[in-house]
């Protein structure tokens, strides 16, 4: 059809011409080359046009060429005129898939006439001669004058096709004995396959190995695997052999024989057939079986009427069933190993009601289980909600991001303790300067009045759920609990529970129990006396069990199976002060946790406390918010100690408990909100040591922090620490009853680096004599507060050693008729320090809610300077500072109601 139109066109060609030179005179010019025509060959495969491929035989068939694609020349013989002749082409280049649909040769240029293709030769890129033949029928090319003419040209190909893969499951109800399971494994952990098919005809196999596989989860509640790998194939009909899946490191997770199960597929000429291999499930696989008792745990847990809260999933969302049975494990809140068996549940937030069933104890992988935590967030529709997040100490979260619970158990419960018990801390002490804090306008948050605001309450992100609310509905674990061999952790909180199964002794790996505001129990469980293994026991917040009975319990505790492992323990927010018989709060046997490092005992109104000795060595202890009016000499070890608190009690002296015979230091030592009048081992009236009660003298601190914020220290700066040659880096002493700062009090702290002495009474810095130089005393002292005190001169002599960076002196008050009814007070600072600019390392610098009037001469060395409140202020910026403001290189605080400011329109003050 194609050559009769050549033959057509070139009619009409022809009777174009001719009409067109019997409509002129001008014979015109006619460049082209006459007697001449075009021809190119387009090379196909045969039966890929009309005609279909006919039956070949054997040698036929392996005279076939394997792919066209490797044609890279073809010589054709030709006749004309009773004469034949050679051309030679070569073939055009192609993309190797498009080239099996298709060639075509370069372009020749051939006298006009009929030429009859004889046979034809086909090298390959080398000139290797490939294949040879001619055409099946008579061919003939017709060569007109100026016309390109495209000859087809069949070719013996093998026909080809191309096979990718997809693997779905198989759900038998039977073994089979063809499968050999390495090991059990889920269809997801599948990474790698082998697949091995045989053309039946020719025994032709396919067998690509390691064919990359994606696990996919469809939209109907199915699974399958998809593989991206394609692998050319004859064209035919092929059998499944066997197949050989592998995990994610290549290890073989199983290999199966289908010969016998004649699964056979089709491939087609230039066709992609996608194969579906069946991959056989078991369903009396182990990891099937967990799943079938996870869905007997919903059912009888109010299942259908979940509703989830927290981090660890989608809010409001529930398990889901209608799917294949091995997508049941695939549920929020559920942590699986790789072999598909449950590994950890989380059921707390989904709020369960009732009893757990008997099938928990059945799930004989279970490493970890959360029945509720103390981190759970609060439900509108059971509790309350809270102000706080301790999500970032949530264990789940840790234990999803694959994090070994030995590894993080320690930090993760120190930061915790550390962000519970936070006090409102030092801006001195803490360096608490920040950029984003600068803004000109300060009104709104200044409080009336020039008064020491004796704000102390603790920033405390206590937990979530409030005690004596729940979040959950659970009433009961079942005894099957004790099955559970591996259990490692165990999390029971603000639920309904009333008692802890005694099988839960049988639980021989459980390192890690939380028993938290079970808000129903009113016995302490003496079963977990009975774990072996027990590291780690937070029993806060059980308010429902009495003082007797909770030191009842912690005695069989301390004497129980796992004395001698038991590293952290959590007994906050419980009653232990309301012993009945007025003993010790606290059990003396709490002696025997050799391995003890961190006590938490906040909130229990314990009144006393027993020495635990040298074998106990703590890292971190709370104390805060009881009723302690003392504590013992050997309390315990400090030498790994990192955090002390005893904030919030009724102690009256600083307890001479430390030393500094030792080369450790204690993080924080924490006595603020006390009572504290004095130090023991030490004469406030005297200001030297003295023999305690126990005729000993303070025998010194070694600690980063020291704070007795909030107390009753009167006086001068208790010379104890000096005397006793204490090493302390930072003192807070705020919110006392001082009256002077005292050379004596600072003579050798050589190491400290902050003192905090605001909302006291002080007016005088001690004087630099020839036996005190500041500078000399405290070489390394940088930051100073002196905010909230009388002083009506700048206390120069506290830069007497010019290393203090950071400086406050904001609000100086003076008082009126003190102590009377028509007591008054008003700022007293009103003359701006001269010789401050001479303090080359000072940088920052707090002066609000004075009443200076006139600024002499500007500090151009600071970075940082606050004048708020300073209502009849006048300045003028320098323009070197103000070049600084405006490259974000100094930050001034002032409020835009200050006028007398001048000398920078950037500030916005000015008109």
């Amino acid at each position: 059809m194609k050559l009769n139109n050549t033959i057509i066109k070139l009619g009409f060609a022809l009777l174009t011409l001719c009409l067109w030179v019997g409509c002129t005179d001008d014979e015109g010019i006619d460049n082209r080359e006459h007697g001449y025509g075009y021809v190119q060959f387009k090379l196909h495969k045969s039966g890929t046009l009309d005609q279909s491929a006919s039956q070949m035989t054997r040698a036929e068939e392996l005279a076939q060429l394997e792919y066209l694609r490797d044609a890279r020349k073809i010589t054709f013989t030709l006749r004309h005129n009773m004469e034949s002749l050679n051309q030679t082409l070569l073939v055009e280049e192609a993309d190797k898939d498009v080239a099996e649909f298709g060639l075509r040769t370069e372009t020749i240029k051939l006298m006009v006439g009929d030429y009859e293709v004889i046979g034809y030769t086909i090298y390959n890129d080398v000139d290797e001669r490939i294949h040879s033949s001619s055409p099946d029928e008579k061919t003939v090319v017709q060569v007109a004058q100026s016309i390109l003419t495209v000859q087809p040209i069949e070719i013996s190909v093998k026909p080809r096709g191309k096979v990718k893969f997809k693997l779905v499951k198989d759900l038998p109800d039977v073994t089979r004995a063809s499968i050999k399971d390495e090991r059990e494994y889920t269809f997801d952990e599948v990474k790698y396959a082998d697949i091995n098919l045989s053309n039946i005809r020719t025994g032709e196999l396919i067998s690509p190995e390691y064919v990359k596989c994606t696990f996919v989860m469809d939209d109907k509640g199915s699974s399958y695997l998809r593989c991206d790998t394609i692998v050319d194939a004859v064209a035919g009909q092929y059998r499944l052999n066997q197949y050989t899946l592998y995990d994610n490191t290549k290890r073989i997770l199983t290999t199966v024989d289908t010969k016998s199960d004649n699964i056979n597929y089709t491939v087609g000429n230039n066709e992609t057939e996608e194969i579906d291999v069946s991959v056989k499930i078991l369903r009396s696989a182990d990891y099937i079986n967990d799943y079938i008792y996870l869905k007997k745990i919903w059912e009888g847990l109010d299942g259908p009427n979940w509703s989830w809260v927290g981090d660890a999933a989608t809010k409001g969302s529930n398990w889901n069933f209608d799917r294949d049975v091995d997508l049941w494990g695939y549920q929020p809140g559920v942590s699986l190993h790789s072999n598909g068996r449950v590994a950890a549940i989380n059921l707390g937030g989904f709020n369960p009601k009732g009893d757990i069933p008997d099938e928990l104890g059945y799930l004989s992988e279970l490493v970890e289980l959360w029945i509720g935590t103390h981190s759970d967030d609060s439900r509108d529709d059971i509790g309350h909600p809270s102000d706080y997040d301790l999500s970032y100490y949530n264990t789940w979260s840790r234990y999803m991001k694959g994090e070994s619970r030995a590894q993080y158990r320690w930090e993760l419960n120190k930061e915790e303790l550390r962000a519970r018990y936070r006090k409102k801390g030092s801006a001195i002490i803490e360096s608490n300067i920040r950029k984003d804090e600068a803004i000109a306008t300060w009104s709104d948050r200044r409080k009336p009045g020039y008064k020491a605001d004796k704000d102390l309450v603790a920033v405390r992100p206590y937990e979530m759920i409030d005690p004596g609310q729940i979040a959950n509905r659970i009433t009961s674990l079942p005894p099957t609990i004790g099955e559970l061999k591996k259990l490692e952790a165990l999390y029971v909180a603000n639920g309904l529970v009333t008692e802890i199964p005694a099988e839960i002794a049988d639980c021989e790996s459980l390192t890690d129990l939380e028993i938290f505001n079970c808000v129903k129990m009113t016995k302490f469980p003496d079963a977990i006396a009975g774990l072996k293994n027990l590291i780690l026991l937070n029993f806060s917040s059980n308010r429902t069990i009495s003082g007797p009975e909770m030191a009842r319990g912690l005695r069989v505790l301390f004497d129980g199976e796992s004395k001698d492992k038991i590293q952290i323990l959590y007994l906050a927010d419980n009653n232990l002060g309301d012993a009945l018989d007025n003993s010790a709060d606290f059990p003396d046997n709490a002696k025997n946790l050799k391995k003890l490092g961190l006590l938490d005992l906040a909130d229990n109104k314990l009144k006393t406390m027993p020495a635990m000795g040298d074998d106990v060595a703590l890292v971190q202890l709370y104390l805060d918010n009881n009723r302690l009016t003392s504590l013992p000499k050997d309390f315990f070890q400090m030498d790994d100690c990192e955090s002390f608190s005893a904030s919030g009690n009724q102690l009256t002296a600083m307890p001479n408990i430390f030393t500094i015979d030792t080369e450790y230091f204690i993080g924080d030592v924490d006595f603020s909100d006390n009572k504290i009048v004095n130090i023991d081992g030490y004469d406030m009236e005297t200001m030297e040591l003295t023999a305690d009660h126990d005729g000993e003298v303070f025998q010194g601190i070694k600690a980063t922090t020291l704070n007795l914020t909030g107390n009753r220290i009167r006086g001068g700066f208790p010379a104890a620490f000096s005397l006793s040659n204490s090493d302390v880096g930072n003192y807070n002493l705020c919110y006392n009853q001082l009256d002077s700062i005292g050379a004596k009090g600072l003579k050798g702290l050589k190491y400290t680096t902050s003192l905090d002495f605001s909302s006291n009474s002080i007016s005088k810095a001690p004087e630099i004599t020839t036996d005190f130089q500041l500078g000399q005393e405290m070489p390394f002292l940088t930051g100073v507060d002196l905010s909230y005190n009388r002083f009506v001169d700048f206390p120069q002599e506290i830069f007497n050693g010019y290393g203090i960076t950071t400086f406050f002196f904001s609000s100086q008050v003076g008082v009126l008729n003190e102590g009377m009814p028509n007591e008054m007070t008003y700022p007293c600072f009103t003359k701006w320090p001269s010789g401050i600019e001479k303090y080359n390392g000072l940088k920052i610098l707090k002066m609000d809610y004075n009443d200076i009037r006139v600024v002499t001469t500007f500090p151009e060395q600071l970075n940082y300077l606050t004048i708020n409140g300073n209502d009849n202020i006048t300045i003028t910026i320098p323009d070197m500072v103000c070049s600084k403001i405006q490259m974000g290189m100094f930050m001034l605080e002032y409020e835009t109601t200050q006028t007398g400011i001048s000398g920078c329109p950037a500030l916005g003050i000015e008109d």
